[in-house]
């Protein structure tokens, strides 16, 4: 997977995430998703996530949604760790600070 941050140079940190690891299943069906990503992306810069079908995308823009959770390491937004948040703080972060494009269309009946 690759981040790719443009930037127009204006201060402010808003995102990043620490040494983020994020695994699913248990055994032989254990799959390590998230393997210790690191990437900061300031006010003002637009940002690429880019990789194969299967390589964490949308596990690492879940985990910063604060829909899913990582595993270790940390995922800091605007100075909040969203892994520390409660059910009320999360609905407060995801309304503030974000939104969302689904990519199923699981909130429409089709």
């Amino acid at each position: 997977m690759k981040i790719i941050i443009i930037s127009d140079e204006e201060a402010g940190y808003v995102s990043g995430s620490e040494g983020s690891k994020k695994s699913y299943g248990e055994g032989g069906g254990y799959v390590q998703v998230l393997k210790g990503i690191t990437a900061g992306v300031e006010q003002g810069e637009m940002c690429v996530i880019q990789g194969t079908s299967g390589s964490g995308k949308s596990t690492l823009l879940n985990c910063i949604g604060g829909l899913d959770t990582v595993d270790s390491g940390s995922i800091v937004v605007d100075g909040q760790e969203v892994a520390g948040l409660n059910s009320k703080a999360l609905s407060n972060y995801r309304r503030e600070k974000l939104g969302f494009i689904f990519q199923f269309y699981n909130l429409c009946r089709i």
